[in-house]
């Protein structure tokens, strides 16, 4: 095919003589290129090969001066192919270059051919960040572009996605990750590629660590003291962890404001049940009146925290509770009683008997008021043994309302019981010791006499 490149000059081999006037005319060299094509299409920094068919009427192709030159860097420069005779390469900068062929002949005649190249270049590597830049488990990532990719012929980029987790390969084509797919102590790593018509460009990339998720936090329950029971802080709703991390638990407390038990001079402090220090002995409930428990939970990296507040509670005596110098004697299966007032809500805990003597067996019940006289039953005591002086009553605690109220209670034999000399009026019908108190009370009969030592204790 002829060599394309310059081979400079050979030289003058002398003078062969005239050979006379042929009467033929010199003609121009014919050119045909065969190599680049025209409308190549490709990547900077790759080797562009040419070569082309050339043919002159009198002088040989070593006579010819053969150049390749580009209207963007001028003449090429063009380094041969080893074992492709008359196949050259060059490389050219980004752009669109009209390459041309020109091949002269020794009597200065030329030849020109033409190429059109686009060395196309790639779109340039975006700027990418994740977020959130400090994810758990629970957080979906998110792939951002800062600064978009520009492609230098104006092409807008196809931006495509993948996604690689501790260095594999996990998945592409969302900007996007659920958190379903993560765990905490992994590497994620985004890498965003951005293409034009011709291929793809160089990727930019992003990468976060997945950090622990905070346990959730507990919720903590604690029942009221009367003084004589310890105060236990109690888990009511566990924590969880979707880190599936191991979970301790431990209390601290603050006692009507104060830190407990160290602002407490002689605290014995607080003692374990379940949970670190969970619970505040007996011992130590004097020293305030409310304490307030705050159950925490760690998983070894973050913690969460739920508090309960209870208080130390002041029983305290409502009615008839100071014994009277009289006394009253009660018949056999008959509930009889009287009205009291309570003038604030509370907790009813027990309900109790002055006697002046010992008997057989009795109970006591409170009933609410209706148009001044007992009607439903609120809470009851069971059958037990009188003694002389007070007898308590265990009843289920009951919370009740400010307001009128009727005790009323009932023996399986005489009962003498302190009677006060001022009146009221007084309840009763006939009704068996060992059966359940009526409810409601019905139709009682009354009488005008003294007042019993009947009162409830509550707070």
């Amino acid at each position: 095919t002829g060599d394309t490149g310059d081979t400079g000059d050979t030289g003058d081999t002398g003078d062969t003589g005239d050979t006379g006037d042929t009467g033929v005319e010199n003609q121009a060299p014919e050119v045909s290129v065969t190599e680049p094509v025209d409308g190549t299409v490709q990547r900077p920094g790759v080797l562009l090969r040419f070569s082309a068919e050339i043919t002159d009427d009198q002088d040989s192709l070593e006579d010819l001066t053969v150049t390749w030159s580009s209207d963007l860097e001028g003449e090429l420069v063009l380094e041969p192919i080893l074992d492709e005779d008359g196949v050259f390469e060059a490389s050219l900068g980004a752009g669109e270059h009209v390459l041309t062929l020109t091949v002269t002949d020794q009597d200065g005649l030329s030849t020109q051919a033409t190429r059109t190249v686009l060395i196309d270049a790639s779109p340039s590597a975006p700027t990418v960040s994740l977020s959130p830049t400090s994810p758990s488990t629970l957080d979906d990532l998110a792939a951002n572009i800062d600064v978009q990719s520009v492609d230098p012929e104006g092409e807008s980029p196809t931006l495509s996605y993948a996604w690689f987790v501790d260095g594999s390969s996990f998945s592409t084509g969302s900007a996007s990750l659920a958190a379903v797919n993560t765990a905490k102590g992994e590497t994620w790593r985004v890498e965003v590629t951005p293409s034009d018509s011709f291929g793809a460009g160089p990727s930019g990339w992003a990468e976060v660590a997945i950090l622990n998720t905070p346990p959730t936090a507990p919720t903590a329950t604690m029942e009221s003291s009367d003084g004589s029971t310890e105060l236990l802080c109690e888990l009511d709703t566990a924590s969880t962890d979707v880190d599936a991390d191991l979970l301790t638990y431990s209390a601290t407390w603050v006692a009507d404001g104060a830190v407990y038990p160290d602002d407490f001079s002689g605290a014995v402090g607080p003692s374990t049940t379940s949970w670190t220090n969970d619970t505040v002995p007996v011992a130590d409930l004097s020293l305030a009146e409310s304490f307030t428990c705050t159950l925490t939970v760690s998983d070894g990296e973050d913690t969460a925290s739920g508090s309960a507040t209870a208080s130390v509670l002041t029983s305290a005596s409502y009615g008839y509770y100071t014994e009277f110098s009289n006394s009253s004697v009660h018949g056999q299966d008959f509930l009889l009683g009287h009205s009291l007032t309570l003038t604030s809500s509370i907790t009813v805990t027990d309900l109790a008997i002055i006697a002046k003597s010992t008997a057989s067996n009795g109970k006591i019940a409170l009933y609410t008021d209706s148009g001044g006289q007992p009607d439903a039953l609120v809470v009851g005591s069971s059958l037990q043994a009188i003694s002389a002086g007070t007898n308590t009553f265990d009843v289920t605690d009951t919370v009740v309302a400010a307001g009128s109220y009727w005790l009323m209670a009932v023996y399986d034999g005489t009962a003498y019981i302190g009677e006060s000399t001022a009146t009221q009026t007084v309840y009763y019908l006939s009704s068996s010791a060992s059966s359940a108190f009526p409810d409601p009370i019905g139709s009682p009969s009354s009488y005008t006499g003294g007042v019993h030592n009947y009162y409830l204790i509550g707070y």
